[in-house]
C-alpha cells in the first residue's frame, strides 16, 4: 500500500504543478502559501475529527519528536515556497517550465536517500547509486528536451520572409 499512496500523492503533486503554472503562477508565492495553508488547515483539522469520530487513537507527538516535527514543518514551508517560487520566477521570464520542474522531481529519492545514508551513516548498494545516474539522465533529457520544444514553438511563431 505505501507505493500506491506514493502514485497517488506524485499523480496530486503533477496535478498541482500544471495548475500552479498554467493557473496561479502570476499570483504572489507567499499569497498562495497562505491560501494553500488555510485550505490544508481546514481538510487536516476535518480528517483528524473524521479520524477521532471512527474511534482511533490519535498519537500526538510531544517532547524530542514534537521538535523533529516542527523542524519539518519548517522545512515543509521551504520546500513548498521553493516549488512555488519555481513556477513564479518560470511566469516572470515568460517561458514554460513545468516539464524541467516536474521533471526534477525524479531527484527526490536521490536527495531522500543520500539523506537516509548521511544520517544513518550507511552507504548505497549498486542499485542505489544506478537509479541515480538514470534519475540525473532523466534530468537531463528533460531539459535537453525542453530546450528544443522551447526552439521549435520560437521558430513556428517567428514571421516567414517572403521573396518578391
Amino acid at each position: 500500500m505505501p507505493i500506491v499512496y506514493a502514485v497517488f500523492a506524485y499523480a496530486f503533486y503533477a496535478s498541482q504543478a500544471y495548475l500552479l503554472e498554467q493557473k496561479t503562477s502570476s499570483f504572489t508565492p507567499a499569497a498562495l502559501l497562505v491560501q494553500l495553508y488555510v485550505v490544508g488547515l481546514v481538510l487536516s483539522c476535518a480528517y483528524l475529527l473524521v479520524t477521532k469520530a471512527g474511534g482511533t487513537h490519535v498519537a500526538w507527538p510531544s517532547g524530542g519528536a514534537l521538535k523533529w516535527v516542527l523542524l519539518g514543518g519548517v522545512v515543509f514551508f521551504l520546500a513548498d515556497n521553493l516549488y512555488v517560487l519555481a513556477f513564479y520566477t518560470a511566469q516572470r521570464s515568460g517561458e514554460e517550465y513545468l516539464f524541467a520542474i516536474v521533471g526534477a522531481a525524479v531527484l527526490f529519492p536521490v536527495f531522500g536517500t543520500i539523506i537516509k545514508y548521511v544520517g544513518t551513516g550507511k552507504t548505497p548498494n549498486g542499485w542505489h547509486l544506478a537509479a541515480y545516474a538514470v534519475a540525473a539522465l532523466m534530468l537531463g533529457l528533460t531539459i535537453m528536451g525542453n530546450k528544443i520544444q522551447r526552439d521549435r514553438e520560437a521558430a513556428a511563431s517567428a514571421p516567414v520572409e517572403t521573396h518578391p
